[in-house]
């Protein structure tokens, strides 16, 4: 049997003008449900090992990217690619994302990359969809625009929406010129879509 030991206090959220303004209490009958994920060490005894409560950890982490919604995309947006990149390179996520960097993507240049596409407001009108950004950050995504090629930041990516990148997946840019203008035919040839005119 594993047993059980967590902690009385928690430190509190430590976030300006919080309802919880400080270390709080942690009452026997929520220990269990109020830590984060336990580690179990070599004696079997399940530890709380952060200093704050799940309540109190989650309202720092929405403070905290609230700060700068855009960095925190930035650097999320480079741990996804690095991820990816290391299987397609065949290495490890550290050395994926070191080579990044060295192409271009740090997080001040991604994170200006994502405001340039927030003051424009839409996907791109020519090459792609040209919606608004009506979910804000959250619809903008960085792809790649030819997979095949270097992932320079500069030159060979781009902010798209959430469904374009979701079309566009691993095509080269001018398949996915040739994806539109096929889509652009299927909308307009008669009898394409719906019913065919009788």
């Amino acid at each position: 049997m594993t047993a059980q030991r967590y902690r009385d206090w928690c430190l509190g959220p430590g976030v300006p003008n919080d309802e919880i303004p400080g270390p709080h209490f942690v009452g026997p009958e929520w220990q269990r449900i109020a830590w984060l994920r336990e580690t179990v060490n070599a004696t079997r005894i399940r530890v709380a090992t952060k200093p704050r409560c799940r309540y109190c950890s989650q309202i720092r982490r929405d403070w905290q990217k609230n700060q700068n919604r855009l960095r925190t995309k930035a650097k999320n947006t480079i741990s996804s690619h690095a991820k990816r990149y290391a299987k397609k390179w065949d290495c490890s996520r550290q050395e994926a994302r070191r080579r990044l960097v060295m192409y271009g993507w740090t997080i001040e240049a991604v994170t200006a990359k994502l405001e340039e596409a927030q003051d424009r407001g839409c996907c791109p009108k020519d090459d792609a969809c040209g919606w608004q950004w009506d979910f804000g950050e959250h619809e903008m995504t960085l792809d790649v625009k030819d997979p095949d090629a270097l992932p320079l930041l500069a030159t060979n990516t781009w902010i798209i929406c959430r469904t374009c990148n979701t079309r566009k997946r691993e095509l080269r840019l001018s398949q996915w010129h040739d994806f539109r203008a096929y889509v652009r035919w299927l909308r307009n040839a008669p009898g394409q879509l719906g019913f065919p005119e009788l």
